[in-house]
């Protein structure tokens, strides 16, 4: 699988050239900076995620036909992968439908778009993005599925058992925020991002107590990445139980 990591990391760019080199790369529409363009020109590949969480936050309202305007450009990048479609945060399978829908490339890009599906969603929503031609889906959790709960394990089995044939998914499937080893090797997904390694190399009291920890951001987040991206995802999915509640 492929372990898409956040950006941009903090400090120059000298920083972002030494962590990104040879890696892949999740950057965000929403926090697009001038850094960007360095990590697309040392990347092995990027994806690029729409913000609907950030512009959520601070209350922003988004012209999402600016937003494949600023697209086209990226999807004839020769490092690029796939977008996320805009999605509504706290919206309804018939908002998110819609939009999903809506989406605005040509039939042949098409697996270069990435719905997303929340957990907790109907399955039969899986058959929607197959039937307009979607060949790849991210994962999200959501309040009540939390990663790593067991409302979280729950669904996430339901929907690899849905998915998937003989243990192979009909689908590529991306996690959102799912880097994690415990969950990336229960799962066949083909891809996965986090903001792990960025985040945890900004913080200098997080390394104070190792006496021979990095002193350079890009060192820090080098470290963290590594062991990220030693957790491989399995090639075919084995059904597990659905956990039940002890009453």
């Amino acid at each position: 699988m492929i372990h898409y990591h956040g950006t941009p990391l903090s400090g120059d760019t000298e920083q972002q050239v030494t962590f990104y080199r040879n890696r892949h790369a999740l950057m965000s529409y929403a926090t697009f900076c001038h850094k960007h363009q360095v990590i697309t020109d040392v990347c092995q590949s990027f994806c690029i995620d729409n913000g609907a969480y950030s512009f959520w936050k601070s209350g922003e309202t988004v012209d999402w036909s600016e937003f494949y305007k600023w697209m086209e450009k990226w999807m004839s990048h020769p490092r690029f992968d796939f977008f996320f479609i805009p999605d509504v945060i706290d919206g309804t399978e018939h908002d998110n439908n819609q939009l999903v829908a809506s989406c605005r490339v040509p039939f042949n890009n098409k697996h270069q778009c990435c719905p997303v599906f929340h957990l907790g969603e109907r399955l039969k929503r899986l058959d929607f993005f197959w039937e307009l031609g979607f060949r790849r889906f991210a994962i999200g959790s959501t309040p009540g599925y939390e990663l790593k709960s067991m409302n979280f394990w729950n669904e996430m089995r339901k929907i690899f058992e849905y998915i998937c044939e003989d243990g192979i998914p009909r689908f590529k499937v991306h996690g959102l925020r799912m880097l994690d080893e415990e969950i990336i090797e229960k799962f066949p997904f083909s891809s996965g991002d986090s903001t792990s390694a960025t985040l945890m190399a900004t913080f200098d009291y997080k390394w104070e107590k190792y006496p021979y920890a990095p002193v350079s951001k890009s060192g820090r987040a080098a470290l963290v990445a590594d062991r990220i991206e030693r957790a491989q995802s399995p090639s075919f999915y084995t059904p597990k139980p659905i956990q039940m509640e002890l009453i």
